[in-house]
């Protein structure tokens, strides 16, 4: 039962849905989350981990699996982001970011400092903070990662293909760390 609670939060098969619809479908998935989590409701089912339920039953990417059971359990430590979320005051995405520097001790100052933000407001607000830093604590450069991207000028056909492929997996392997 528990499992296709869980199934129906996730919506998936839904069409679009408004913003409170969306942001209440995060919450209650978030809530089940927990709750299958405490229950353990992926063993019952024949799965080894929660991350492979997820993964099987909704079709969740590894890491959007791995950060779905990391905003549920942040929810249930947060009770007032929860609730802006429940309301619509706030989308998944936003209380997503907002949870990864939010404690209990800094939730309303940055349901307060959020407001009024749109997303990529927000994410710019987070950036360079770590978790219980407050709002206007100043940005440690360090916690910054940027994407860096190259342009290489001419043209080569397909013979650049497997070049590229290379560059791009060897270059992906060494710049992961990267923080400018």
């Amino acid at each position: 039962m528990l499992g296709r609670k869980l199934h129906a939060a996730a919506g998936r098969t839904r069409p679009s849905k408004s913003r409170a619809a969306e942001s209440d479908s995060g919450r209650q998935e978030a809530r089940w989350l927990r709750e299958a989590d405490r229950h353990q409701v992926w063993r019952k089912l024949g799965f080894s981990t929660a991350l492979e339920y997820l993964e099987d039953v909704f079709g969740y990417a590894p890491r959007t699996a791995m950060e779905r059971m990391r905003v549920a359990n942040e929810l249930g430590k947060l009770p007032q982001l929860e609730a802006e979320l429940a309301s619509g005051a706030v989308p998944y995405s936003a209380a997503k970011e907002l949870s990864r520097v939010m404690t209990p001790e800094t939730e309303a100052e940055w349901l307060a400092g959020a407001r009024g933000k749109n997303l990529r407001d927000i994410e710019e607000m987070v950036a360079g903070r770590k978790k219980g830093d407050s709002p206007d604590a100043p940005p440690d450069p360090d916690l910054i990662v940027h994407d860096v991207r190259l342009k290489l000028p001419g043209r080569c056909g397909s013979r650049c293909g497997p070049l590229s492929r290379r560059s791009a997996m060897a270059t992906s392997k060494t710049t992961r760390s990267w923080k400018w």
